[in-house]
């Protein structure tokens, strides 16, 4: 009986703790190993979700590009929602001028780039100020045509 109750009880704390440790890294979380050895939780890049289109034309709209696959498409006047998801825009024609508009993680990175002045203001954009907490990071070119393949460097796969 004893040892069926001591086998019950570490059962019980290793399912417990299985819940805890689901709870603290949640799905969008992968585990890594810094230099000194250590593990810690950091973010997932959310991959490609399937939404593809071919030879489409974008006019004058906002489009979330987390996820986007796309192959000669042709975007014209748009605004571009991104919060560092995988994208792909094989043989894209972007017809400015175009709207980045950096949320969430995308909107972190940048901001933190930028306080260690890792970040290059390009001659294309115009910077919009620093407007608070939870705001959206919004930039906008001036340059008219940019063409070619644009494609994130992290596709949320292994």
């Amino acid at each position: 009986m004893r040892t069926v109750t001591v086998a019950l009880v570490a059962f019980t704390c290793g399912a417990l703790s299985m819940l805890l440790f689901e709870i603290a890294i949640p799905s969008r979380l992968a585990l890594a190993q810094d230099p000194r050895g250590w593990f810690m939780a950091v973010p997932k890049v959310p991959p490609l979700s399937g939404r593809r289109a071919d030879h489409e034309t974008y006019i004058n709209s906002g489009y979330r590009l987390d996820g986007l696959e796309t192959t000669n498409g042709t975007f014209n006047q748009v605004t571009f929602v991104y919060g560092g998801g995988a994208y792909k825009l094989e043989g894209s024609t972007i017809v400015g001028p175009t709207t980045l508009k950096l949320i969430g993680a995308a909107a972190n990175t940048a901001q933190l780039l930028g306080r260690f002045g890792l970040l290059a203001q390009s001659p294309l954009i115009t910077s919009a100020p620093d407007t608070g907490l939870n705001t959206p990071i919004v930039q906008k070119t001036t340059k008219t045509t940019i063409k070619g393949d644009f494609v994130s460097p992290y596709n949320g796969e292994k």
